[in-house]
C-alpha cells in the first residue's frame, strides 16, 4: 500500500487560512497523489502531495475531508526533511491521531531521508507528541536544546530504520505503554 499512486484531490476548506503559511496561492488546491497509510479502526488514511520540488505535503484524511496535516521542507542534497507546519482540526484533538500522523510521517521519510527534524516553534502539543516520539525511541531521536531559549531547541530523527509505536494487546486490540 505504502506509495500506492491514486491521485486524489480532498475537500480542504477546514484549512484555507493555511495556505499563505504553506506559501500556496490561495486558490490552490492541493492534489495528494500517493496514499501511505490507511487507519481502519478510524475510517482514516495519510495522503502525500509534493506541490513544489523541495516541499511535501502529508494530509490526514476522513470522509474526503482534510482534517489535519503536515509539511515540510525537503532538502534533497542534505539528505533532510524539516517540519514547517503542522495542524489537526480541533474536533479530532486529544484522541492519538496527531501523535500517529507524525509517526507515519517520520516513517515514510526515513526511507528517503537520512534525517527529520521538528520545527523550532512548537504547540505544547505539539511538543509532547516530540517528547513521546523520543521516550518511545531514544537511540533514534536526539532533542537538541538550545540555550537560553527553548525556541530555538529542535527534535531530529536520524535514519535508516523506523520508529516504533507502543505495543498492541492482540486480544482487546489497545496500544499500551511498557
Amino acid at each position: 500500500m505504502n506509495g500506492r499512486k491514486k491521485a486524489m484531490e480532498f475537500d480542504q476548506s477546514m484549512f484555507t487560512g493555511y495556505t499563505e503559511h504553506l506559501h500556496l496561492p490561495e486558490d490552490t488546491r492541493l492534489r495528494f497523489k500517493y496514499l501511505i497509510d490507511r487507519w481502519p479502526a478510524t475510517n482514516m488514511s495519510v495522503w502525500k502531495a509534493s506541490p513544489y520540488e523541495d516541499m511535501v505535503v502529508y494530509g490526514l484524511v476522513k470522509d474526503k475531508i482534510v482534517v489535519g496535516f503536515i509539511s515540510l521542507s525537503v532538502y534533497d542534497h542534505e539528505g533532510v526533511a524539516i517540519v514547517d507546519l503542522s495542524e489537526l482540526h480541533p474536533d479530532y484533538r486529544g484522541q492519538g491521531l496527531g501523535r500517529k500522523l507524525y509517526k507515519t510521517v517520520v516513517n515514510d521519510l526515513l526511507k528517503t531521508y537520512e534525517c527529520v527534524q521538528s520545527d523550532t516553534l512548537r504547540s505544547r502539543a505539539a511538543q509532547g507528541v516530540w517528547k513521546s516520539i523520543c521516550r518511545t525511541n531514544p537511540k533514534k531521536v536526539i532533542y537538541h536544546r538550545s540555550q537560553p531559549y527553548e525556541y530555538d531547541s529542535h527534535f531530529e530523527v536520524r535514519g535508516p530504520g523506523s520508529i516504533r509505536r507502543r505495543p498492541v494487546r492482540v486480544r482487546t486490540h489497545q496500544r499500551q505503554w511498557k
